[in-house]
């Protein structure tokens, strides 16, 4: 049998503005490391499971919420979780191209401290930030490129447009757009587009990059020329790509299901989402970086968790002030006396509503 049609599951229980509260899920009897005790917000109005073996992911599948995304999830959006998995970045590597070479996590942060540092507070020191980092990852670098590197003007990054229907789907791929403009504002940074970016670095106004992300929303023709004439490149990295490969310092970043936080999605609802697997290899969440640059150039960091990220970063953000990141999604549990259910193939029994009167609809 196949193992994504042999999953059992349990049901995750959420509040209707999309928040998590995830419940560990039966194993699969024939894959019995294969779970689904993760959800999260995609791109628009989706809530999804993550179905997962050992620290690799097998699929996204969707989690019925009548305010968010009913029962559905379309195709692109089941099959968007290959990034995960494929051309992971999982060490620290100093040096561009063939010279790369294994660092570790305390050198990697004061080499970038005593690069990025002589360039504080001048333009020719620039910081891309993309939509695919979380609301704390994103309230941390970019706390930190502000209170240390004097940025006051950052650009935005993140995948490139997509294709868009009249339902759910929207041209916007990445899941953080509007966090990502909520947060910006609340500290005080100009946001940019990319385009501005590339103008500034082919005029050479620009000497050095700071990545928090390597997602590209577009590859114009000679900007790989134009990285390579930048003086300094440290990258925050989930995959290899054109940034990586340019960069002095590649400095490996977690996605999502290896850590908690939140997004922010297209109609400003904020959801929590919980770590799938442990971290792989030697990454950590972007936030985790920026206190170990922080920590490099001498300041005192006291965040030790995507919570007290948050928490912080709420005073300065008026959409997060009201919200409640501990209520959103309490930790994970077993519901008493369950047990695990045959499942159908998107891992649900025929019928199953996570509330409410049974149905077959979306199934």
């Amino acid at each position: 049998m196949h193992p994504l049609r042999a999953l059992h599951g349990r049901s995750c229980q959420g509040a209707a503005t999309g928040s998590v509260r995830a419940r560990l899920a039966g194993t699969n009897r024939h894959f019995p490391g294969l779970l689904s005790r993760f959800e999260l917000l995609r791109e628009h109005r989706r809530n999804t499971f993550i179905d997962f073996f050992g620290q690799e992911t097998y699929r996204y599948r969707p989690r019925e919420n009548e305010e968010i995304n009913k029962s559905w999830l379309c195709d692109q959006g089941r099959l968007s979780y290959k990034y995960l998995n494929r051309d992971r970045v999982l060490v620290p590597t100093l040096g561009r191209g063939q010279d790369a070479q294994e660092t570790s996590a305390a050198e990697a942060a004061n080499w970038a401290s005593q690069k990025l540092k002589p360039l504080a507070n001048t333009p020719e020191l620039a910081v891309l930030a993309s939509p695919v980092a979380s609301n704390e990852d994103l309230i941390a670098c970019l706390s930190f490129v502000k209170q240390i590197l004097g940025v006051s003007r950052i650009y935005a990054g993140g995948r490139p447009a997509g294709e868009a229907d009249h339902y759910l789907m929207t041209a916007d791929k990445n899941p953080n757009r509007r966090g990502l403009e909520w947060i910006a504002n609340g500290l005080g940074l100009e946001l940019k587009p990319f385009e501005d970016l590339v103008s500034a670095i082919e005029a050479g106004s620009v000497k050095a990059l700071y990545a928090i992300g390597a997602e590209l929303p577009a590859h114009p023709p000679g900007f790989e020329a134009s990285l390579k004439r930048l003086e300094v490149v440290v990258v925050q990295a989930i995959n290899q790509g054109m940034l990586s490969a340019y960069a002095d310092l590649v400095l490996p970043a977690s996605p999502h299901s290896e850590d908690e936080g939140s997004f922010t999605n297209v109609d400003g609802f904020i959801q929590r989402f919980r770590p799938a697997y442990p971290t792989r290899g030697g990454s950590q969440p972007h936030w985790k970086w920026s206190a170990d640059l922080a920590r490099a150039a001498g300041l005192a960091w006291t965040a030790s968790s995507a919570r007290e990220v948050f928490r912080e970063g709420a005073k300065q953000i008026p959409q997060f002030a009201s919200y409640d990141w501990d209520a959103s999604a309490p930790p994970a549990h077993l519901r008493p006396g369950g047990g695990p259910l045959p499942a159908a193939a998107d891992g649900r029994p025929p019928g199953y509503r996570e509330w409410g009167t049974p149905r077959v609809r979306g199934i």
